[in-house]
């Protein structure tokens, strides 16, 4: 199979993997079957390490790691729209600065698809397959727009929370408890960027805004280092519940994370190699669909600002004015009534590509 024909499919697979979670409320009644279930028995009555010892304890592995940069082999296994079974790989390159930069590309045989990323205003996706387009849109703190405009259960920035590669906040912590078997330990914080924690009142903090997301993660009590990832749309908590989980809510994305990748460091201070997984292994619920993201040769070398400035990629990939639309437009043109379906080739939700491990946006297509 060829590499475009190859991209395409990945791209129907990511839009099968988030359909169900673009309509509003499908993903609660699978939130609890994918959620790490707290302890309810022996496990409840273990103390729980205080909220700023946890919080060290995980961010000591992430010193001196501001960015990352790292090739990437992509796996993906879902039913086509003729309820075939398929799998397929392509190969990429992710570059992060934490905590806002991403550039993700894909592609196979040496040719980019597709770039999808974000800065700390942005977000785009660059469709490379035949003339090359382009889609930008503004962030916004829960990713909505940019969920439904490029059919994928996460925004470019959510990504870079399931990787496990960002600090926490101790002030963001919501709670701490043991999982049911008593192996893991279960902390859910405040989504970074949706609701600031500073400053806010007991009661803002007993009861998050409906527009709220959370982050939960299962870590390894003997050394913080996480298993599992998950970005929550909370539900409404009844006032007299003490489970967290007594209202619905949607898991609208998770990352089981394995493996242990030791960071080479060619730009930041001598000392431990900080660690991040080498495997993340990205899910909705209740999709019959999985993205395996293996990586390898991570390094903390420096990224070309050019790799996250949407002007300049545009530049790079040769993209023509009026092949760029805004996100607000494209999603204003699917709600208005149309004659005739789109005709064949890519469409938003569609391509991602990319180079081998080539460094960044001035490699050449």
């Amino acid at each position: 199979m060829d590499g475009a024909v190859s991209i395409r499919r990945l791209a129907v697979a990511m839009c099968t993997l988030t359909a169900c979670l673009l309509l509003v409320g499908c993903g609660a009644a699978e939130s609890s079957r994918s959620r790490p279930e707290q302890g309810t028995t022996d496990s409840v009555r273990k103390p729980v390490p205080d909220a700023g010892a946890l919080v060290a304890q995980y961010n000591k592995r992430l010193e001196h790691l501001s960015r990352i940069k790292a090739r990437a082999v992509v796996r993906l296994r879902y039913r086509d729209e003729d309820n075939e079974l398929r799998n397929e790989q392509v190969e990429g390159l992710l570059q992060v600065i934490r905590p806002e930069r991403l550039a993700l590309s894909l592609g196979k045989a040496g040719k980019t698809g597709a770039w999808f990323g974000c800065d700390a205003s942005r977000y785009w996706w660059f469709d490379l397959e035949k003339t090359p387009s382009a889609i930008v849109g503004e962030r916004t703190p829960d990713g909505e727009q940019a969920r439904r405009v490029l059919g994928l259960s996460i925004a470019p920035w959510h990504l870079i929370e399931l990787l496990g590669i960002t600090p926490l906040n101790a002030a963001d912590v919501r709670s701490i408890a043991w999982s049911s078997d008593g192996q893991s330990l279960v902390v859910t914080l405040r989504f970074p960027g949706t609701v600031a924690a500073a400053g806010e009142s007991a009661a803002a903090k007993d009861q998050d805004p409906p527009d709220h997301l959370l982050k939960r993660l299962t870590v390894d009590p003997r050394n913080a280092f996480p298993a599992r990832i998950e970005i929550v749309e909370p539900g409404t908590v009844a006032p007299d519940s003490s489970r967290s989980d007594s209202g619905a809510e949607t898991v609208l994305a998770a990352s089981e994370l394995a493996g242990d990748e030791r960071v080479e460091l060619k730009d930041s201070p001598a000392g431990e190699r900080p660690r991040m997984p080498a495997t993340v292994f990205v899910t909705a619920p209740g999709q019959e669909a999985e993205i395996r993201l293996s990586l390898s040769g991570v390094t903390d070398a420096r990224i070309a600002d050019a790799s996250f400035d949407f002007d300049k990629l545009l530049a790079h990939f040769d993209v023509a004015p009026e092949r760029v639309r805004k996100a607000a437009e494209v999603l204003r043109e699917r709600s208005a009534p149309r004659p005739a379906p789109a005709s064949a080739g890519s469409t938003p939700g569609e391509p991602l590509g990319d180079s081998d491990d080539r460094t960044d946006a001035h490699s050449s297509r």
